[in-house]
């Protein structure tokens, strides 16, 4: 029979108000006798003859019994005064009754039974709560395994997370049920307790192998452990059980994209729009694999729609600018990436893309650009004149040139603002010299590797991606990287290939052994590409790969390498990678990250913890610096951390990079000569 504490509020129906004063009188007199320490048996038994009269006989017995005691319990006495003040609907009197029971015998599990019912039947949820999760702990065999889910499930609403998991474990305990198994599923996912998580989701299957719900559990904690895969297998599943659940239908999209799958990704997403059409972040995310499968006109429907809807989104509006930018719309591809600058100024690489369609609008006529572009300005002179200085600094001197023209349009007696217009006029004359200039050398000399490398950049950086690759690839051809060419690795930048016979030097200890590598900040995956071909070499060799923001050509190249499966890739803030990773785990740390002082160290002093003795350490940029960071050129930062490990540390190499081995302890070294 189920217990009464588990009665719930609704069908509590406390009996007709008993209106005999003698009855409250006979209540109170005891209540008293029971406050001052006084033998309160007269009083029950006075209690005891009043309920008789009235016919409540079951009471009679209690009151009559407890009048015989020589010694009552004390909480019994006082759960049986607040269930009488119950019947008549005195509920402060009851509750202080119960309270009473409780502080005379805290083990007491009926006295909390009775207050949790009381408190359930006024409305106060949580006290009820709390009430009847005490009954539970004092007898947990009151209740069934459906009131233990119950429980669990008032808890988990009151976010209860702890005590919601142990009402769900004594419900399996009791008898296993694919709904309790979901239920603990769900909230440890909400927990984050991933592998407790899973188990649960899979008990639940093997109970209910139809329950689409755990399949995308199971996809949820798939995709928390970047197990894409595994994750979009779940996910399948879970939308052929439950085709009509936007949210499988809407993940499953994603996970397709994330795996640069377009095409079924675009069906996902299709269907997911046909349960939810209003759905701005459907629009948003199939706009953006429609753009990858060079479908611009319905990419654009779908990507206007997003902006309009998640009009504080720069995504919406950055991937809008790409469409217009491959249509050739310059003029709608520059206001779509102003608007993207004034949402969000720190998008990696905004200011270079801005740049590059502004570029190729000026191309279009300049007077007759800004003349356009002036009509429906709608931003401040300040932030006009502030984007074309964050412009001039990356060289995107036409983008320059532009904001200032728009700036001095909507204030035009800023004589400063001339000033920098005239400069930046100058300078962008000086770069066309310079390319014009590195056309004419490397005709002459097209032996000459560095020339394809600065060309390339130069050229890249003013949008000519496409050219810049091409330099990039026969620059790699010189310096020895034959691969680069029969693989046809696409390199928009090349800050990499002027370090190859150094690395050959001093990496080739590596070749065709069990390497565990480490990469921070990967971009391209130039760097990558290269150790896969001529270093990574065994089939175990394993490379983790740290970028906060990988480009998407990274894959691209890392898939011409023949050995993906070697990748490990973390998109991901270094310090905080680095601080989870395992202690001396890694043969070789490649470290290129944020070249400033302060994170330069700090990305030091977690990756020498990781750094197996013996193993090497490079870092990249050693010698960099930038007139807008003084005080914190990347050598005083390395320097700072070669300090504290001067002991440890052998230096191999030392000039644009630094290159040092980690020293083998005395102990260690005899130990491994034997």
């Amino acid at each position: 029979m189920t217990p009464d504490f588990l009665v719930t509020p609704a069908t509590v129906t406390p009996a007709i108000n008993d209106l005999l004063s003698p009855l409250n009188s006979a209540i109170s007199d005891c209540a008293e006798a029971l406050q001052t320490g006084q033998s309160p048996a007269a009083a029950c038994q006075r209690l005891g003859d009043i309920l008789q009269g009235l016919g409540r006989f079951q009471e009679t017995i209690f009151w009559h019994t407890a009048a015989l005691e020589e010694t009552p319990n004390l909480a019994a006495l006082y759960v049986n005064l607040g269930r009488l003040c119950i019947k008549q609907r005195r509920w402060e009197q009851a509750t202080l009754y119960y309270e009473q029971a409780i502080q005379h015998d805290p083990t007491s599990a009926t006295a909390y039974r009775s207050l949790g019912n009381l408190h359930a039947h006024l409305g106060q949820s949580e006290q009820a709560l709390e009430c009847r999760y005490q009954a539970l702990m004092l007898r947990p065999d009151w209740a069934t395994p459906q009131n233990q889910l119950k429980l669990g499930n008032l808890f988990l609403s009151a976010k209860q997370a702890e005590r919601a998991i142990e009402c769900y474990e004594r419900s399996l305990q009791l008898q296993p049920s694919f709904q309790t198994h979901y239920n603990l599923a769900v909230t440890l996912t909400a927990q984050e307790r991933w592998q407790e998580a899973k188990t649960a989701y899979q008990n639940a299957l093997e109970i209910n192998p139809d329950h689409a719900e755990s399949y995308y559990g199971l996809c949820k904690v798939a995709e928390q452990e970047n197990d894409l895969q595994q994750a979009l297998i779940y996910c399948q599943q879970a939308v052929e059980l439950s085709p009509n659940s936007f949210a499988a239908c809407y993940t499953l999209g994603t996970l397709l994209l994330k795996l640069n799958r377009w095409e079924n990704a675009a069906l996902a997403y299709q269907q997911a729009l046909e349960l939810n059409p209003e759905f701005a972040w459907s629009h948003h995310n199939l706009g953006y694999v429609l753009l990858k499968q060079g479908r611009l006109q319905e990419a654009q429907e779908m990507l206007q729609y997003a902006t309009q809807h998640l009009s504080e989104s720069p995504w919406s509006y950055c991937h809008l600018a790409e469409v217009f930018n491959q249509q050739g719309q310059w003029g709608q591809a520059s206001a779509a990436f102003l608007n993207v600058v004034q949402l969000q100024a720190d998008l990696p690489g905004i200011y270079y893309r801005l740049g590059h369609v502004l570029r190729r609008y000026l191309e279009t006529g300049v007077e007759a650009a800004i003349a356009e572009y002036q009509d429906s300005a709608t931003a401040s002179p300040e932030f006009y004149a502030e984007t074309a200085q964050e412009l001039k600094q990356i060289n995107q001197l036409d983008g320059a040139y532009f904001c200032y023209r728009m700036a001095l349009h909507l204030q035009p007696n800023r004589s400063d603002w001339y000033t920098e217009l005239e400069q930046i006029w100058a300078a962008r004359e000086q770069l066309q010299a310079r390319l014009a200039e590195l056309r004419a050398e490397l005709a002459q000399h097209p032996e000459q590797s560095w020339l394809y490398t600065e060309l390339g950049n130069l050229l890249s950086n003013q949008g000519e991606a496409a050219e810049a690759r091409l330099l990039h690839r026969q620059g790699g051809i010189l310096r020895g990287w034959q691969r680069a060419a029969t693989r046809e690795y696409s390199f928009a930048h090349d800050w990499f290939t002027h370090n190859i016979p150094v690395w050959t030097e001093h990496l080739q200890r590596f070749v065709n052994l069990p390497v565990n590598a480490l990469e921070i900040g990967s971009f391209e995956g130039m760097s990558s590409c290269w150790l896969l071909d001529y270093i990574l070499t065994h089939p175990e060799a394993k490379l983790t790969c740290i970028d906060l923001y990988f480009q998407e050509s990274f894959g691209l190249n890392i898939a011409k390498t023949g050995s993906p499966e070697k990748i490990i890739k973390i998109a991901a803030e270094s310090h905080q990678t680095l601080a989870s990773l395992e202690s001396q785990a890694y043969d070789l740390i490649y470290i290129d990250g944020n070249h400033l002082a302060d994170h330069a160290q700090q990305d030091a002093h977690l990756s020498w913890r990781l750094l197996k003795p013996g193993g090497l350490l490079i870092f990249d940029d050693y010698e960099w610096s930038d007139a807008n960071y003084p005080g914190q050129e990347t050598k005083i930062g390395i320097d700072a951390f070669m300090a504290t490990v001067q002991s440890e540390v052998e230096v191999l190499h030392r000039a644009y990079q630094l290159i040092v081995r980690k020293s083998v302890p005395a102990n260690v070294a005899s130990n491994v000569a034997r």
